[in-house]
């Protein structure tokens, strides 16, 4: 009897890591399909707020959703999107678009205040060692070295403020560049 039971637990754990890895890997986007579903909620509640509500709300959201929500809010405008298979530890790029026949490398930050230098420039060299483009797209206080950094930098934009509000709405057109 002592053995049967040991057979059953062992079944048991067995048939629930081969559960595990099969949601693991059969919901389409693995683990990222959560917060794009939830981004794409958040999507449709933009299209219905005051132009002034979006930054503020905006900055209330799970950093994650952020991501997603940037990378829905191109595919909703046309461009083809690149989604990277983790959050943290993707080398300082959140996600890539095609944009003019080009990968244009992404970085998100849902900033309250104003964003860090040193974030920005390690994003432009991200961007200068992958020989890429770059959109920095951020909800916080663009500050002048970021600005200046983004001036200078033949490889860098930054999103925020207006274009970024017209990058989440529906039929908005969004200059980049």
């Amino acid at each position: 009897m002592h053995v049967d039971l040991w057979k059953i637990v062992i079944a048991g754990v067995v048939l629930l890591i081969l559960f595990t890895l099969i949601m693991w890997f059969a919901i389409p986007g693995g683990r990222h399909y959560r917060k794009r579903r939830i981004a794409k909620r958040v999507y449709g509640k933009i299209q219905g707020l005051d132009d002034r509500c979006v930054i503020p709300y905006l900055r209330k959201i799970d950093p994650y959703v952020f991501e997603e929500l940037v990378l829905v809010a191109f595919r909703k405008k046309g461009y083809r999107v690149y989604r990277n298979r983790r959050y943290s530890g993707d080398g300082g790029v959140d996600g890539m678009v095609r944009i003019g026949g080009s990968k244009v490398l992404i970085q998100d930050k849902r900033y309250g205040e104003h964003i860090c230098l040193a974030h920005v420039e390690a994003f432009d060299e991200v961007c200068r060692q992958r020989k890429a483009h770059g959109l920095f797209i951020h909800t916080g206080r663009t500050g002048q070295g970021s600005k200046e950094v983004a001036w200078n930098s033949p490889r860098l934009d930054i999103i925020s403020g207006d274009r970024l509000i017209a990058l989440m709405k529906k039929g908005r057109p969004v200059e980049f560049g």
